[in-house]
Order: structure tokens, then C-alpha cells, then sequence
């Protein structure tokens, strides 16, 4: 997949008898995915096809999407199919608010100069705060942790608190 598209989230399984289908969010703001022009239905072995989101709605701890043209039994097909959204598509966040590709890929160092790694993946969270996790820590995205974050950069600086590296358990 080339980088000028987003994981927005995983097809798990078919929902109900109108052709809706659970899916695993990658992305916070999973009610903006009807306003994209471009999303994309990508199948296991990598076949894209142009999709329409009908409706989305939550479904704790997964969403209900109902994408136009897709029956119940289509739906029942669809099972680790991925939903992807062009980048250029995507709002413009705040300030202090980041994407989930913004910060795979930065390098976390703490305010004492410790390294922990780089950000392999982000567990993101509709409801609570988003986790960056590394080969050697798992650091909740909240200011009692994160000091500042430098897209431009890569780099994430945290606070040096004990026990939030793994192997200081």
C-alpha cells in the first residue's frame, strides 16, 4: 500500500440484515469517514476499490459502517477487508492533536535523554487516550507523559517517570 493513503480501520464482521459491517477503527474521528470523497474498500491480497460510506454510527467498542451498494450478503465477504482515506483528504487538526501516521515512525526520548525507541504503533482510543507504543515502552498519550511532540522532527519527548519502560517492571 503507498503512502499517500490511511488505515482508517478493519472490516471484523458483518452487523444486522441491512448490509452493515463492524469495523475496527485506526482512526479517531471515525464519523468524518462520510465526508471522504475517496475511500477506498482494500482487500486482503491487496485489491482496492472505490467505496461510499452511507451512514456510520458507534458501536462500542467497534463502529457500524454502511457503505452504499452493499448488501447483507456482500457484507458477509468482507471480513478482513481495510478501509483507507486518501491523506490529502484529511482535516486539519489542531494544534496539539496528531494523526495516528504523523506519529508512527518518531523517535521517543525522555526529558533526561533516555531512549525508548521509535513509535511502531498507535493503539488509538474513540473513548480515553491514544497509547504509543515502542519496542520497549508503552507511553499513554496524555500530558502527564508527553512533554511536546515535533512531527516536523520525529521526535517525542516524555517525562522520565520509573516503570514506563517495560523492562523496568
Amino acid at each position: 500500500m503507498d503512502s499517500s493513503s490511511v488505515l482508517i480501520g478493519t472490516i471484523a464482521a458483518p452487523f444486522g440484515i441491512r448490509g452493515e459491517v463492524k469495523v475496527m477503527a485506526h482512526f479517531a474521528r471515525m464519523p468524518l469517514i462520510k465526508s471522504f470523497k475517496s475511500l477506498l474498500l482494500v482487500s486482503p491480497d491487496g485489491i482496492e476499490a472505490p467505496a461510499v460510506v452511507a451512514s456510520v454510527r458507534h458501536h462500542p467498542p467497534s463502529w457500524l459502517v454502511q457503505l452504499t451498494g452493499i448488501d447483507r450478503n456482500q457484507a458477509e465477504h468482507l471480513h478482513g477487508y481495510t478501509l483507507r482515506a486518501l491523506k490529502e483528504e484529511l482535516p486539519e487538526l489542531p494544534p496539539d492533536e496528531f494523526y495516528a501516521f504523523d506519529i508512527e515512525g518518531c523517535s521517543v526520548t525522555t526529558d533526561t535523554g533516555r531512549d525508548f525507541g521509535i513509535v511502531h504503533t498507535v493503539h488509538v482510543n474513540a473513548n480515553n487516550n491514544d497509547v504509543y507504543e515502542t519496542d520497549v515502552a508503552m507511553i499513554p498519550a496524555v500530558e502527564q507523559f508527553v512533554i511536546s511532540v515535533d512531527i516536523a522532527n520525529k521526535v517525542i519527548t516524555v517525562r522520565d517517570v520509573p516503570g514506563l519502560r517495560v523492562d523496568e517492571l
